[in-house]
């Protein structure tokens, strides 16, 4: 099963009355959402509608493609810090989430077509990875080029053994899902300078970052500052905790050469502008938000404790929400005491990779009290 029948599966169970704990998908939804944002919302509505008579002024037309200019300068000054580049709005797409962005930089950017010599290349991803990037690549006519992280970490003498004729990019999840690595300065720097010694800087880097602002100790660090060739893809659903909003933003690199208008093109005819209103909430209170970062970072200290108490081999996470673990059982026993007697969802590791069958991911996006839920019910499941 993959994430998104756990979750359906999930959904089943509660309707049914079953005592389900759902640690499946990434979706915050039994957290708040902030104050500030819904009450931005609700000011932006009123401006749009004309009370009593609930006529609408002309606040839902068409925006620009690229989206609107005084969004796209909010992220700009939210965001040119933690980039460490001077940008501007030429450099950004307002997209509606963040998997949209993805498939804008991959089917868009470098015009991924037969004629252009594409059809049938590369692009490496680094296991365990975030399974949609997989379906994406197939629907651009791309394949796969896993490499699978040694402790989780980004072996660079792999990378630079992986890399020929046939590889034309490089998706980069940073902060690291499943694992909730941290990457370094230093490490960013690593790739980027490897990339430049073979003479390889037509690759380009898609830094995949909806996990940015979740860092727990340290701070983020882009491989944008350090690679003209790159992409940074983010949105705010997983720190704002809306996701359902469809708001998220892509970064070009303002020394990049590609040709914005004809990405512009690309988007445009695949997906559907972000709402205006939710644009305009955005301009409002921007994308730099941090609620439950404490939340989240006790949720997995605990949750790996409880792990390592029962056998499972777990590293702290440095970022997201997610815990990924390695099993002290076979998949077979943990599914039949997690789904079958405790109705525990959880995503098996086989979801993120080929390699990672003995593995599982909770994701603790929720309530601490839901978490401690989980806790007993492993309690059970191993005592």
């Amino acid at each position: 099963m993959n994430v998104r029948e756990f979750f359906r599966l999930g959904r089943e169970l509660e309707e049914k009355g079953v005592p389900v704990i759902d640690l499946s998908i990434g979706n915050p939804e039994r957290l708040q959402i902030p104050t500030e944002y819904w009450q931005e919302k609700i000011k932006v509505m009123e401006e749009d509608i004309d009370f009593p008579n609930l006529t609408k002024k002309n606040a839902e037309g068409y925006p620009l493609t690229a989206g609107h200019p005084e969004t796209r300068q909010r992220v700009v000054n939210d965001i040119s810090d933690t980039l460490e580049l001077n940008l501007s709005t030429d450099d950004v797409i307002i997209t509606p989430g963040a998997t949209a962005g993805l498939y804008t930089v991959l089917s868009s950017a470098y015009r991924l077509t037969k004629e252009d010599g594409l059809f049938g290349k590369d692009v490496i991803v680094f296991a365990p990875y975030f399974p949609l990037y997989l379906t994406q690549l197939e629907l651009n006519y791309l394949n796969p080029r896993i490499i699978d992280k040694k402790n989780f970490e980004i072996d660079l003498d792999v990378l630079k053994n992986a890399i020929d004729d046939k590889v034309v990019g490089i998706i980069l999840t940073n902060p690291d899902s499943p694992t909730g690595k941290v990457f370094t300065r230093e490490e960013m720097k690593g790739i980027a300078e490897l990339l430049k010694s073979l003479g390889r800087e037509d690759i380009f880097i898609l830094e995949d970052a909806p996990y940015s602002q979740i860092v727990f100790d340290d701070s983020f660090n882009s491989i944008m500052p350090h690679y003209k060739n790159s992409f940074h893809v983010n949105s705010v659903s997983k720190n704002l905790i809306v996701p359902g909003e469809r708001f998220g933003h892509t970064v070009i690199h303002p020394e990049n050469p590609i040709d914005r208008s004809k990405m512009l093109d690309s988007f445009k005819a695949i997906y559907c502008n972000t709402n205006s209103t939710i644009m305009k909430v955005i301009t409002k209170v921007g994308v730099n938000h941090q609620p439950y970062l404490e939340l989240f970072k006790r949720n997995v200290s605990v949750m790996a404790e409880k792990l390592r108490q029962h056998g499972f081999e777990v590293k702290d996470p440095q970022s997201t929400f997610y815990v990924f673990a390695k099993l002290p059982c076979s998949q077979e026993e943990f599914r039949k005491k997690a789904l079958c007697e405790e109705h525990l969802l959880y995503v098996p590791g086989s979801a993120f990779g080929k390699n990672y069958s003995d593995y599982v991911r909770f994701s603790l996006c929720c309530p601490a009290d839901y978490v401690d839920r989980a806790l007993a019910k492993l309690d059970r499941m191993f005592l």
